[in-house]
C-alpha cells in the first residue's frame, strides 16, 4: 500500500500518467513450481499425495492471460485513467479446496491424492481475499471472460506443449 501511494505521488509530481494494476490470484503457464496451482497440477498428474490445509481459505483467481488482456485494454483506452488503482480478478470467491477439486477434474484424476486437512493453517492466515473489480469494468470495460476450468485447462495444455520433444 505504501509503495502504491509513493509511486502514484511521484508520478503526479513529474506529470507522468500512471495507473496501478493490481492482479489478484494470478495463475497460468510458467508459474513457479512452488505456487499452489502448479503443485496441485503436479500432484494430480503424478498421482503423488499432497498434504494441504482444510482448503477453506477463499481467494479470487485470475488466469494470467486475462490480466494481459486487461493491460492491453488499458493501453488502448482513449481516456487513460491516470492516478487510478485498478483491481483485476474474477470478483468471485473460490475456496482453495474448490480450486484443487477443479484441477483434479480438469486433469481427470480421481480424488484421493489431495490430503485436505493434513496441514494446519499458517499463523495469521488470511481466510478471505477478494478483488473489487467494479473499477476495471467501468474504466476498461473489462471483465473476466475465462472460467476457472478454462484457465486450468489452458495451463495444462501449455505444460503439455512444453513437455513434447522437438521434432
Amino acid at each position: 500500500a505504501a509503495g502504491t501511494l509513493a509511486v502514484l505521488s511521484r508520478a503526479a509530481m513529474v506529470s507522468l500518467p500512471l495507473v496501478v494494476i493490481r492482479p489478484f490470484g494470478m495463475f497460468g503457464p510458467l508459474e513457479g513450481d512452488h505456487k499452489f496451482v502448479p503443485k496441485v497440477i503436479a500432484a494430480c498428474r503424478s498421482g503423488q499425495k499432497l498434504e494441504l490445509t482444510s482448503g477453506e481459505q477463499v481467494r479470487d483467481y485470475l488466469p494470467v492471460a486475462e490480466a494481459a488482456r486487461a493491460c492491453v485494454l488499458l493501453g488502448q483506452t482513449a481516456a487513460f485513467p491516470a492516478g487510478e488503482v485498478i483491481n483485476l480478478g474474477s470478483g468471485q470467491a473460490t475456496s482453495l479446496r474448490r480450486l484443487g477439486e477443479t484441477v483434479e477434474q480438469v486433469v481427470d484424476r480421481h480424488r484421493g491424492g489431495l490430503l485436505w486437512g493434513a496441514l494446519r493453517h499458517r499463523p495469521g492466515e488470511v481466510m478471505s481475499f477478494m478483488a473489487d473489480v467494479a473499477k476495471a469494468r467501468r474504466l476498461l470495460d473489462w471483465s473476466l471472460s475465462t472460467s476457472l476450468e478454462q484457465g486450468i485447462a489452458e495451463t495444462l495444455a501449455f505444460a503439455a506443449d512444453e513437455e513434447e520433444p522437438s521434432a
